[in-house]
């Protein structure tokens, strides 16, 4: 009976012991969960950052460069790696293309019907869809017209006149950049601010990871 007992506290003591090291293998392992859990957060935040001050650095670039060719250099439109850009100024294309979209528009070796196309007409640059082509011995025309209009353009539109065809839009960037280019000041006030908003967060970050490293060697 004795012997009985004896081998009864052993396995007790087994059991227990086992139990706390599972325990304590849980813990391990929920602590690196938790490890891993909060490193993937940090890089994912640092990504995102990355991400914030790569688009704010692109926007500012696109300004610019608008700004330049624009404005300074009096160009109808900007031209950038065989792509034109344009900011559409009137309604007459909405609601598939709006007012103050930035579109993009690109050659193509023939146009049809259904196209958007970016088109010289007298002094300004147009962005009509083709309704029509016409072909009079071998000479192409197109027929153009404005979603938006109910009346087709008066003048058709040669294949010499066509800038290139419609790709895509980039929403509200156009009046973005109507809005700084018409107020460089204010343009060098979000430069500045920027960059001194990039620097006042890094410090802070330093001073913050400093103060931490210093309360965990003081415990």
């Amino acid at each position: 009976m004795k012997t009985s007992n004896n081998d009864n506290t052993h396995e007790n003591i087994k059991t227990n012991t086992n139990n706390n090291i599972n325990k304590k293998a849980e813990v391990t392992t929920n602590s690196n969960n938790l490890n891993e859990n909060a490193q993937k957060t940090k890089i994912s935040r640092k990504v995102i950052n990355i991400l914030q001050y790569i688009i704010i650095i692109i926007l500012i670039v696109l300004i610019a460069y608008y700004s330049y060719q624009k404005f300074i250099l009096q160009k109808k439109y900007v031209s950038f790696f065989n792509h034109n850009f344009f900011i559409i100024l009137s309604g007459s294309m909405e609601t598939t293309i709006n007012t103050k979209d930035l579109i993009v528009t690109s050659p193509k070796d023939t146009y049809e019907k259904g196209d958007i196309i970016a088109f010289n007409q007298d002094e300004t640059v147009t962005v009509h869809r083709i309704i029509d082509v016409k072909n009079e011995d071998g000479i192409k025309s197109y027929v153009t017209k404005g979603d938006n209009n109910n009346a087709e353009d008066l003048d058709e539109v040669k294949n010499e006149d066509i800038l290139g065809a419609y790709n895509f839009t980039i929403p509200i960037l156009g009046g973005i950049i109507i809005f700084f280019a018409t107020n460089p000041i204010l343009l060098i006030v979000l430069i500045v601010a920027l960059v001194l908003i990039y620097f006042i967060i890094k410090l802070l970050k330093q001073n913050y990871n400093e103060n931490k490293n210093i309360q965990t060697n003081n415990k």
